[in-house]
C-alpha cells in the first residue's frame, strides 16, 4: 500500500507540471475570432475610445462625433464587428440630426423676424430666450447654420 502511494505521488509530481505547461499556440492554432481581435485590438480600441469621448451637450460634440465616424468608417468590416459601443455612436448620430432640425427652426425664426415690424424687439427677445435654453452643442450647431446664412451678423449681434 505504501509503494502504491509513493507511485501515485511520483506520478502526480511528473504529470501535473506537464498538464500546466503547454506549448504556445501559433497564430494558425488560435481560433480565428481571437486572432482577429488580437490583431485589430488597437484600431478597435481607438474607435471605442473616440465614441466614449463624445458628449452631446458640449461644444465639441460635432467635432468629436465626426472624428469617431471617420475612424469607424476607416475600419474593415471585421474590425467593425468588435466595436462594442456602436449603438452609442448611432445614437449620437440621431442626436445630431435632432440638433440640426432645432438649429433649422432657429434659423427659420431668425429669417421670419422683420426688422421693420412693430414687434421686432419682442421677436428678437423671444428668439434669444429660445437660443439661451440650448446646450453648448446645440448652440455650436446653431452658430454654424447662422454662419451659412445671410443673417449671420444679425444672429451674432442680437442672439449669439
Amino acid at each position: 500500500m505504501k509503494k502504491q502511494k509513493k507511485k501515485l505521488v511520483l506520478l502526480s509530481l511528473v504529470a501535473v507540471p506537464s498538464l500546466l505547461y503547454s506549448t504556445p499556440a501559433s497564430a494558425t492554432e488560435i481560433s480565428k475570432p481571437a486572432y482577429i481581435l488580437a490583431n485589430y485590438n488597437a484600431n478597435v480600441a481607438n474607435v471605442v475610445q473616440l465614441i466614449n469621448n463624445i458628449n452631446n451637450t458640449t461644444a465639441t460634440f460635432q467635432t468629436n462625433l465626426e472624428a469617431a465616424l471617420k475612424a469607424y468608417n476607416a475600419l474593415t468590416g471585421t474590425e467593425k464587428q468588435y466595436v462594442t459601443n456602436y449603438s452609442t455612436l448611432s445614437s449620437h448620430q440621431q442626436t445630431r440630426i435632432a440638433y440640426r432640425k432645432l438649429a433649422a427652426q432657429i434659423e427659420e425664426k431668425l429669417n421670419s423676424v422683420d426688422s421693420t415690424s412693430a414687434n421686432y424687439y419682442q421677436n428678437v427677445i423671444e428668439t434669444r430666450d429660445w437660443y439661451n435654453t440650448l446646450n453648448a452643442a446645440q448652440k455650436n450647431l446653431c452658430k454654424r447654420i447662422c454662419a451659412k446664412n445671410i443673417n449671420f451678423l444679425y444672429c451674432t449681434k442680437y442672439i449669439c
